[in-house]
């Protein structure tokens, strides 16, 4: 059953940023290929509007949330598997501290 993600966060705080959160028509996001976006230049997050599943809007949500913590941290591709995983771990435990609202979203979805 399709899950429809207008109940998002109106923004989520990532180090020292605040990105706005945005449900995003569905066949906007379909036209480009993809269920949601970052754009650090705009602090925006853009999350299609209807998704498969609340399990998906999570895995979405979180994935560019976690996209914004690459950026904010300065994390290198090159750099080896646990350098990256401690600090997106870091930076995650950073996010969930800095957002009670996106805490009770997520709670929500996974109920």
């Amino acid at each position: 059953m399709p899950h429809k993600t207008t109940k998002l966060p109106a923004s989520v705080k990532v180090a020292t940023h605040t990105y706005n959160i945005e449900a995003t028509d569905k066949a906007v996001m379909d036209d480009i290929g993809i269920y949601g976006d970052l754009n650090t230049d705009l602090r925006r997050i853009r999350i299609a509007d209807e998704l498969p599943e609340a399990n998906h809007a999570l895995d979405v949500v979180l994935h560019e949330i976690i996209h914004a913590c690459y950026r904010a941290y300065h994390i290198e591709g090159e750099r080896e598997e646990e350098y990256t995983v401690t600090n997106l771990a870091t930076a995650l435990a950073g996010v969930f501290k800095d957002n009670p609202e996106l805490r009770k979203w997520i709670d929500k979805v996974c109920r």
